[in-house]
């Protein structure tokens, strides 16, 4: 749960809402595995992850629970992942 934190923390800090949008490719992929007690707590890999300026990132969830990312600020949902899928890129 912290490294969700953290990487939800990152993607708050990095752009404001109007500033997320759809991406054509990901430039990188953080794969969100889960922790051993729990499948609804998950690890994030790379973290923090680097992503290039006008590209985007994509989810893969390795859990076997749908995982909802939630930007920290304002509480706004970012993207939703079914398990073993990839969501689709979104840019910052």
């Amino acid at each position: 749960m912290p490294r969700r934190i953290a990487l939800l923390a990152l993607l708050a800090a990095v752009a404001s809402c109007e500033d997320i949008t759809a991406a054509d490719l990901p430039s990188t992929f953080v794969t969100l595995t889960p922790r051993s007690a729990s499948a609804a707590c998950v690890i994030a890999d790379p973290e923090p992850a680097a992503v290039r300026q006008d590209r985007g990132v994509s989810f893969v969830n390795q859990s076997s629970v749908q995982i909802t990312l939630v930007l920290k600020q304002n509480d706004v949902p970012l993207v939703s992942v079914s398990p073993g899928d990839t969501s689709r890129a979104v840019k910052f």
